[in-house]
């Protein structure tokens, strides 16, 4: 086909030449004076795919020009948003061409200098010799930062302990390790056009903005590899940019703050080494890998990290709440627990409070998790404030005395926080939140409690019927699958979020998730009469202090 295409070009009067060993097409063009070549590469899936447009080393010597990769290709199509004429393709390549030229041209004549601004992460990330991912959401004001790492890798986090953690839960190294400063300098009062690459481009920047006080006194006092990253605001977000300069030596003088400009002039020909980041901030992991939102970031506690807890908590953060939170419980992740838990077999034989940190930090590494391995019982008697200083209480213990004893402790006025008690009847045919944003009244009371203070909130007739227990002096449990699980989880954080954090309304609220229902009826099991006609996965959501539906 490039026979083809070449045949074409030259009938409109494109001068080219045809390289049949290569199967290519070498165009020559004029453009704004300069004699251009073009090679243009014909991909194998062609002409489903754009043609590839190079420029050699000659042609482009002395044009500053943006959109285009290492060896030359120019980046002429977004290849996700749009698709070659795979029956007009000669015309195509005709297409591709003149965007080319433009490009060149604009380049020429300096009219896309914006473009380069615009990716200048792109360019930066290129040759860039040092990976490091790096847990900092970046501010307007300059900070020490803290790495570890070697030559070629790095971690970089905005507190010790989150370094430290980072190692520890995503890469497995629990051991002493090397932590050094890193200075962060938002350089919003100049405009980075093109990388840096020595250290004279440094010096040059920090002595244009109002922040070089901030870089001389960093480097002077941390001469071995001076790591520093800088931010711009591109597009509205705010980019980060790293590098690491050769470190720095002086023989004649001692190197303080009054002479370390002078012997960075006096090194100003080192080359400095661009890094490469990955970013693991919850704003970057929102915003890049997600749809943007993060709601808010409520304070949270957890009381009860089985396996209803666990997928709240996961999704909690997933949906964008929190990721400060608070994790009470006192039990142990054992075997029995890993099939419709967050947690699996690597986490066996811990906490489950730990359990759970190991597996959100390795996802999710800029989160805050307190762990509290303690009772629900001796916190309630002794030290309510471990509740009280949460934006949001949920209680996820499938214990009916603990329910009881917080829906008291509410009505009191002791517990003074939002709360939502959350259980599941056996199979998951149904799950249930109640959730109190304001002082527990009489209506409320009546919705949730018979008179003999039983919950009068159940799809299942006698549910007890349904448990099972192992040999022995164990426990009974409800059996549901994981997958119930999180349908039910899903379906009550999303209405949680959309009602209580993005709309804010108050009252109190009985929120239930039907499962399997049919499945239930078909195996005979006794189902309250307001739910017996219900369909598979249906939701109520009423108000219950003062009996409005939503």
């Amino acid at each position: 086909m490039h026979k083809e295409v070449y045949r074409y070009l030259r009938s409109k009067g494109y001068k080219c030449e045809i390289n049949e060993k290569d199967e290519c097409v070498y165009c020559n063009c004029i453009i704004s004076k300069k004699d251009i070549t073009f090679k243009i590469v014909f991909p194998n899936e062609f002409p489903a795919k754009y043609v590839e447009i190079f420029i050699d080393d000659d042609s482009k010597k002395g044009i500053l020009i943006p959109h285009i990769y290492k060896g030359g290709k120019l980046c002429l199509y977004d290849e996700d948003e749009s698709n070659p004429n795979t029956i007009f393709y000669k015309e195509e390549v005709e297409n591709t061409i003149q965007r080319a030229i433009k490009l060149i041209d604009d380049s020429i004549n300096l009219r896309n200098l914006e473009d380069f601004r615009k990716e200048i992460v792109t360019r930066w990330e290129q040759n860039a010799k040092i990976k490091a991912d790096v847990i900092f959401q970046p501010i307007n004001s300059p900070k020490i930062l803290y790495a570890a790492g070697g030559k070629t890798y790095l971690v970089i986090a905005e507190t010790k302990k989150k370094l430290s953690d980072y190692i520890k839960y995503t890469k497995g190294i629990d051991a002493d390790i090397n932590i050094k400063k890193v200075l962060y300098i938002p350089l919003d009062d100049i405009e980075l056009i093109l990388p840096p690459r020595d250290i004279n481009d440094i010096v040059k920047r920090m002595d244009e903005t109002k922040y070089g006080k901030f870089y001389y006194n960093y480097v002077a006092s941390n001469t071995e590899d001076p790591i520093i990253i800088i931010s711009q605001i591109i597009n509205t977000e705010r980019i980060l940019l790293g590098i690491r300069q050769p470190s720095i030596k002086s023989s004649l003088v001692k190197i303080n703050n009054k002479t370390i400009k002078s012997i960075l002039i006096f090194q100003k020909d080192k080359e400095v080494k661009r890094i490469k980041f990955n970013n693991f901030t919850r704003k970057r992991i929102f915003t890049r890998g997600g749809d943007g939102k993060i709601t808010e970031n409520k304070n949270i506690v957890v009381v009860g990290c089985g396996s209803i807890g666990s997928m709240l908590t996961k999704a909690i953060i997933d949906v964008g709440i929190s990721s400060t939170i608070s994790l009470i419980d006192n039990d142990i992740l054992n075997s029995e627990n890993i099939g419709r838990h967050v947690c699996g077999a690597s986490e066996v034989g811990l906490y489950k409070t730990t359990a759970m940190r190991n597996e959100i930090l390795r996802h999710y590494p800029d989160t805050e998790l307190v762990l509290i391995n303690k009772d629900i019982n001796d916190i309630l008697e002794n030290d309510i404030d471990i509740l009280n200083r949460n934006d949001y209480i949920f209680i996820v213990v499938g214990n009916i005395t603990i329910e009881k004893k917080i829906i008291s402790l509410l009505e009191d006025g002791k517990i003074i926080k939002p709360t939502i008690i959350m259980w599941v009847e056996p199979y998951l045919i149904a799950g249930h939140a109640i959730i109190c944003r304001k002082k527990i009244d009489k209506n409320t009371i009546n919705s949730i409690l018979d008179s003999s203070e039983n919950f009068k909130i159940s799809v299942l007739k006698e549910s007890w019927k349904y448990l099972k227990s192992e040999s022995g002096c164990q426990s009974a449990y409800a059996p549901y699958s994981g997958f119930e699980a999180q349908q039910f989880i899903n379906s009550f954080i999303d209405t949680f979020n959309k009602n209580f954090i993005e709309k804010k309304i108050q009252g109190n609220y009985i929120y239930t998730k039907i499962g399997r229902i049919k499945w239930a009826r078909k195996n005979k099991m006794k189902i309250a009469a307001d739910w017996i006609a219900k369909n598979d996965r249906y939701e109520k959501f009423v108000r219950i202090d003062n009996n409005e539906d939503i």
